[in-house]
């Protein structure tokens, strides 16, 4: 069920996992895995800075940006407090600024490929 919405978020990357390489990660308890049965999924994990712990929403795709769709938004959300989380960070394009209220652009990541 999870893994064409985890195949069509890696199809937005540069090719640094497969669908393989999540499930693995999910397997061995790195990653969670979130489904949103009929909407979509997505994978998190945790972060464990010096400072403070936060949630990493690594991939997330879905169908449609339906209710059900935000209330899972909202169960990361507290699913991170509950575990001491400081924060959740979103690594992915800069349109999901405008999908995820509360969440403000701190950084770009800009990239280049120096292989042919």
């Amino acid at each position: 069920m999870a893994q064409p919405h985890i195949q069509a978020a890696l199809d937005e990357g540069h090719g640094e996992m497969t669908v393989a390489d999540v499930f693995a990660r999910i397997k061995r308890g790195f990653w969670k895995l979130w489904v949103i049965p009929g909407v979509g999924a997505g994978v998190t994990e945790f972060c464990e800075y010096p400072a403070y712990r936060a949630l990493i929403i690594r991939l997330w795709a879905a169908n449609t940006w339906a209710v059900d769709y935000r209330t899972a938004y909202f169960g990361v959300l507290e699913f991170a407090k509950a575990c001491g989380c400081k924060a959740v960070e979103v690594f992915g394009r800069k349109g999901w600024e405008r999908k995820l209220p509360g969440f403000k652009h701190s950084i770009s990541v800009l990239r280049k490929e120096i292989w042919a």
